[in-house]
């Protein structure tokens, strides 16, 4: 980044006693092969060595920038850094993850060829192989109903697989809600539904890494912040009219982030995990569930939330198979193989279904495209 010049991207990152992982992180992204960027970490109170490793790289490249604030958890930490994003694009990865050395080029190019207001893209699991790109950008202005289901259901919905335009962020005010679990939903919604312009890059770019301390894997009540998140969200959907035209994907997401978060607690959980489903739960959420779009186990722990004896049955039966398969180690030889192929195949596989569904879309938009309806696809 030349000095005066505002750069391509802004990349955000915040800190948080991350010392195990932070440096593999920091080198992935000053490796970027677009060097037009500038990384502002938020150091969010961290009591371990994470500032001092900070403060070494920012003395090494002056394209890195410190922001010292008191803890006060990862949506904080992004929204600190608002102020002082100077990038046409910001980008928010965080500290224990890596990025692909290509990530912000393809991403900026992609966006550039539309001004898109969301670039989004797949990500990986770290140590397993990268699926090759099996398809270009796509590009849409003004995307339909279907592209949106699409961004929300298929793209996840974590900050770090998604390019923001500066300007639409900070315009649609697209801040973090102050939660523990699930807080980057709201974005992800907000973002998907307000974007005029949007490219999807059909590549893994990005590496998720999930370790004891991930807040993914972290459980305990905080896990109930998800049931607070999706409430947001409906109201935004309610508040612009979109409830009835994202009803389907809304009660998917929804359920499944709360059997996500809540399925595997501490036993001393269980009376106050049912209660809050039972809560969370509306005849919206017991529609969906009998309309046989759920799997069954999924169906089961909910209706048995709900009072059910006989889906409560069900659900421990299921529980107790998978037990069994453990202590017969065929469970463990199952996730072995799976694991093993993963790598190779299940990866390219998925993200080729993700592809196929990409490609469809372009035909449908290209099939559908007039020059009164303001819609482009490149």
């Amino acid at each position: 980044m030349r000095s005066g010049k505002s750069p391509a991207v802004s990349i955000v990152i915040p800190v948080y006693n991350a010392e195990s992982y932070l440096r593999e992180c920091l080198d992935s992204v000053l490796r970027q092969t677009l060097d037009d960027i500038e990384v502002l970490c938020v150091n969010d109170g961290s009591t371990d060595t994470s500032l001092a490793i900070l403060r070494d790289y920012a003395a090494r490249d002056v394209r890195l920038r410190i922001i010292d604030k008191p803890n006060g958890g990862v949506s904080s930490a992004r929204n600190a850094a608002y102020p002082h994003l100077r990038g046409k694009y910001t980008y928010f990865a965080d500290a224990d993850d890596c990025l692909d050395p290509t990530l912000c080029s393809k991403a900026f190019f992609a966006a550039e060829h539309i001004q898109a207001d969301v670039c989004c893209f797949f990500f990986g699991m770290e140590g397993r192989c990268k699926a090759d790109p099996i398809d270009v950008p796509l590009s849409v202005v003004n995307p339909n109903e279907k592209l949106r289901n699409f961004l929300l259901s298929r793209i996840n919905g974590g900050p770090c697989s998604k390019f923001f335009r500066t300007a639409f962020l900070l315009d649609n005010d697209l801040t973090f809600p102050p939660y523990r679990i699930g807080e980057d939903q709201l974005v992800h919604w907000r973002a998907c539904l307000l974007a005029k312009r949007v490219a999807i890059c059909p590549e893994q770019l990005y590496w998720y890494r999930q370790h004891p301390m991930s807040a993914m894997r972290s459980g305990g009540e905080k896990c109930f912040d998800v049931i607070e998140v999706f409430e947001l969200i409906k109201e935004f959907l309610i508040g612009h009219g979109l409830f009835e035209h994202y009803r389907e994907t809304y009660l998917a997401m929804k359920l499944d982030h709360l059997y996500l978060e809540c399925h595997s607690m501490p036993r001393s959980l269980y009376p106050l995990r049912q209660k809050r489903l039972q809560e969370a739960l509306g005849a919206n959420e017991f529609v969906y569930l009998h309309s046989g779009k759920a799997p069954g186990f999924f169906k089961d722990f909910f209706l048995s939330m709900g009072g059910d004896r006989l889906a409560g049955l069900r659900y421990r039966l299921f529980l107790a198979r998978r037990r069994f398969l453990t202590l017969l180690g065929l469970d463990w030889l199952k996730r072995t193989m799976r694991m093993k192929l993963q790598g190779k195949f299940n990866l390219a596989s998925r993200d080729r279904v993700l592809c196929d569904a990409i490609a469809k879309l372009r035909a449908e938009i290209v099939q559908s495209r007039s020059p009164a309806r303001g819609a482009s696809e490149n």
